[in-house]
């Protein structure tokens, strides 16, 4: 996969993770554990930003994308993945 990132790329990768690991993330299980297995792309995102902040907008961004876009419990829940991913970086 590598050979098709720019110089300077990042790739953030959903899988079990080793600790340290700046690019990996088990992103399914945590959104499983948050009971929500189609928030998976949302830990995910909510790790990239965090480990790549100029790679993505701002969090509050992204927020604000997730609350135009959602219904009211949908954009709880997609919050609450998003979050979950921070706080796994």
């Amino acid at each position: 996969a590598e050979a098709f990132l720019a110089p300077g790329g990042v790739l953030f990768v959903n899988a079990p993770a080793d600790p340290g690991d700046r690019a990996v993330c088990d992103a399914a299980a945590a959104a499983d554990a948050l009971r929500f297995p189609r928030g998976l792309n949302l830990v995910l995102l909510g790790f990239a930003r965090t480990r790549a902040p100029e790679l993505f907008p701002a969090a509050d961004a992204i927020v604000e994308a997730l609350r135009g876009l959602s219904n009211p419990e949908a954009f709880a829940r997609n919050r609450q993945a998003l979050l979950q991913g921070e706080s796994l970086a």
